[in-house]
């Protein structure tokens, strides 16, 4: 199992952070999606953002900001 932390924000701005245990990447991505509804969600391996969920995992698009 490896060690994830969740950052969740809502208007850009960042609410709070939890961390999790999985298997891999791929079942940390499909954690966030289920957690998605009210909050975008960056899933973060230690100092390497794994991936950015938007809020209802909605597509990203070319306009989303990145993330700093």
């Amino acid at each position: 199992m490896r060690s994830y932390r969740f950052t969740f924000r809502s208007d850009g701005k960042k609410q709070y952070s939890t961390d999790h245990q999985f298997k891999d990447d791929l079942d940390a991505l499909d954690a966030a999606r289920l957690l998605s509804e009210y909050f975008s969600i960056e899933i973060w391996d230690g100092a390497k953002l794994i991936a950015h969920v938007k809020k209802g995992n909605e597509p990203l698009n070319a306009q989303d900001p990145s993330s700093g």
